[in-house]
């Protein structure tokens, strides 16, 4: 049911807010796959989730959904380097599943620019939204909205 109501909205470019028991992430990986310009080498979009190992099999179901589009995804869950970070990104990276405080710290460090960046999805956002995380979100948010500008 949840890929039922979630596919459609998120291919048009509605924002979608689904609760489910199961699902959400083969939802959001189309999502995401439906909305990426295959064109651009730029990260276009974030995927936020609570840990390290929903980060890894996120980046494995949009590499099995999009290996034959040339879809890059990767993940950033801390425990690397600034100069490692960077060279990731350097590379083509699409997307960018990571856990809230490691995305942060690449968008601070500005081995991440927010200029591409359309699409940002909460996995299992009620875990997200919940203590030091919530507030990781909401400046990811910010960053994203207004860019490195004023922050």
């Amino acid at each position: 049911m949840v890929h039922q109501r979630g596919i459609v909205p998120l291919c048009k470019g509605f924002s979608v807010i689904h609760r489910s028991l199961s699902g959400t992430t083969e939802t959001i990986c189309t999502g995401v796959l439906q909305r990426l310009d295959y064109g651009s080498a730029e990260c276009q979009a974030l995927i936020l989730v609570p840990t390290p190992n929903l980060a890894q099999e996120t980046v494995k179901i949009i590499g099995a959904l999009g290996q034959f589009l040339g879809v890059t995804a990767q993940t950033c869950t801390g425990g690397t380097s600034a100069h490692a970070d960077q060279q990731t990104m350097s590379r083509r990276v699409q997307v960018l599943v990571g856990t809230p405080d490691c995305i942060l710290d690449v968008l601070q460090r500005h081995a991440l620019s927010p200029d591409h960046i359309r699409m940002l999805f909460l996995d299992e956002a009620d875990e997200l939204l919940t203590g030091g995380s919530k507030d990781q979100v909401s400046f990811i948010s910010y960053q994203l909205y207004y860019g490195n500008r004023n922050v």
